[in-house]
């Protein structure tokens, strides 16, 4: 199968609410997923969950001068028939030469409830945003601040030590923020 989409994926909003800021800082955050992609059955391809994803998450972080310590614990709750996931994260962050900061983050997504939901085979074979993804990942994220206000990251996955149901190519982000 060939072929490529363009449109939309799952957006998502969240409000984040900090219960400590002190020498460590705990945060609640209730994120919402909602499936705006798009999908063509010919190729295979769709840029999306055809589900609405509520997760509610509690993160512990704490700054160490040029370095920081950050994890994370949320449930997603997944409608139309997809596995509900706990999600865990912990990542370590270093600066160098007062602009770039290099982290490396664990990340894993598990079932914690598992359905039999099945999508048009076309999808099923490409494996994107299909029911029963899970892995355990270490990455590496890099972050260059050009200024106050402007900065450009990337990320890649390193390895997976436990995967199902993913791409067969690693993913890979490059981004530009903006602060205001």
């Amino acid at each position: 199968m060939e072929g490529s989409l363009s449109g939309l994926g799952n957006a998502e909003i969240g409000l984040k609410y900090n219960f400590l800021d002190k020498a460590i800082l705990v945060t609640g955050q209730l994120s919402v997923s909602l499936p705006l992609g798009s999908k063509d059955l010919e190729s295979g391809l769709q840029t999306g969950y055809d589900a609405t994803v509520v997760t509610p998450y509690i993160s512990v972080g704490k700054g160490l001068g040029k370095s920081y310590i950050y994890g994370y614990i949320g449930h997603e709750f997944t409608s139309n028939d997809y596995n509900d996931n706990l999600r865990l994260g912990v990542e370590y962050g270093q600066k160098f030469f007062s602009k770039l900061w290099t982290i490396v983050a664990f990340n894993m997504k598990e079932p914690t409830s598992r359905t039999d939901k099945k999508l048009d085979n076309r999808i099923e074979e490409t494996r994107l945003f299909v029911n029963n993804q899970y892995y355990n990942s270490l990455s590496l994220k890099l972050i260059y601040e050009i200024n106050e206000k402007l900065g450009v990251n990337g990320s890649a996955n390193l390895i997976s030590v436990r995967a199902n149901n993913l791409p067969f190519q690693s993913p890979l982000s490059l981004g530009v923020y903006l602060k205001w």
